[in-house]
């Protein structure tokens, strides 16, 4: 009877182990769905609020915007990043090419972590970038975009916290590609939803920074301009080249800047998948700026940096919340 008992009492430990084990690994994959799953919100609905949003965006209430920047603490970047923290590991690689269009000059990958100025920027495929200005709690803000090919050809993607911020939904959002010194070359494009990860609108963490905008009106823009294709879950050690429209001193805000860089580290106060940083000297108003890869694919987007770091940008890895949001929006309508 002991020997039985004893037998029987293991059975039953080593089930109620696999049992855990299995509760274990649930919670841990719906943990993992929650974080990277993503949520919309719907902005300019009609034809009547595109064009109001539209009129909305003078020459002088652009040049008035505010550069916006996210420069948390490392203790910030870290308690936001327990909250909702992914396991890691890598997931099967995916790619969407990139819009064919009239290849031209592209910009070579230098070892200067200053930034260098796009000469024009209505050029394929730098016209595939531009200025993102919006409303939020009141205020006007500007940040960077860059056009993404889906089926669809309505679809940017920028930094999450230029979408939603403390919670609170960006209004009012507009994409003027090939942007310079006040010209909109290609026109405004008015964003009628948004979409972003649930860990970053819940929890705001960086890992998540990363959001996607539907444009509307009956121009298409990635038939009017061309579109980046994108990558995720590749190798960290890729080769970069962000792009953006600084507005932080000593920018203007103004014109195109790119920033070439190799992959250069982790932040190791984020957690999985932890945030990286490549050298550039961008500012405020740069946020959501495209990291390309091969002169083709969108990476990474321009994230946040920490007050002393001048000559570094942290971006998200694009992994699986980059391909949730990507094929979330890819066929939405606006």
């Amino acid at each position: 009877m002991t020997r039985q008992g004893n037998f029987s009492m293991t059975k039953v430990a080593a089930a109620l182990a696999l049992a855990l084990a299995c509760l274990a690994a649930l919670w841990v994959s719906a943990a993992a769905a929650s974080s990277a799953s993503v949520a919309s919100h719907s902005t300019a609905s009609s034809a009547a609020k595109i064009q109001r949003v539209k009129h909305f965006w003078t020459p002088r209430r652009m040049r008035d915007a505010t550069p916006l920047s996210a420069t948390p603490s490392p203790r910030e970047v870290a308690r936001a990043s327990r909250a909702s923290a992914i396991p890691s590991g890598r997931s099967r690689v995916g790619t969407v090419p990139p819009t064919p269009g009239p290849s031209e000059s592209g910009t070579a990958a230098g070892p200067s972590p200053k930034a260098q100025q796009i000469v024009d920027p209505t050029k394929y495929p730098y016209r595939t970038q531009g200025k993102l200005f919006f409303r939020w709690k009141g205020g006007t803000y500007v940040c960077s975009a860059t056009v993404v090919n889906t089926p669809s050809k309505r679809v940017i993607f920028s930094a999450g916290h230029c979408a939603v911020d403390g919670g609170v939904w960006s209004t009012n959002v507009a994409f003027v590609p090939g942007y310079h010194n006040g010209v909109r070359p290609y026109g405004t494009f008015v964003a009628t939803k948004l979409y972003s990860p649930n860990a970053w609108i819940n929890d705001e963490n960086f890992s998540y920074d990363m959001s996607a905008a539907v444009l509307g009106g009956t121009q298409r823009v990635a038939n009017a301009v061309g579109s980046r294709g994108i990558r995720w879950n590749l190798a960290r050690q890729q080769t970069f080249v962000s792009y953006g429209y600084p507005a932080g001193s000593p920018f203007d805000g103004e014109k195109l800047w790119s920033c070439p860089s190799p992959f250069r580290g982790l932040d190791w106060f984020s957690d999985s998948p932890r945030t990286q940083w490549i050298t550039c000297s961008m500012t405020g108003g740069s946020s959501g700026g495209g990291w390309i890869i091969q002169n083709a694919y969108l990476n990474s987007v321009n994230s946040y940096g920490y007050d002393g770091e001048p000559n570094r940008m942290y971006g998200p890895y694009f992994g699986t919340a980059a391909a949730n949001l990507y094929n979330t929006v890819k066929n939405q309508a606006p």
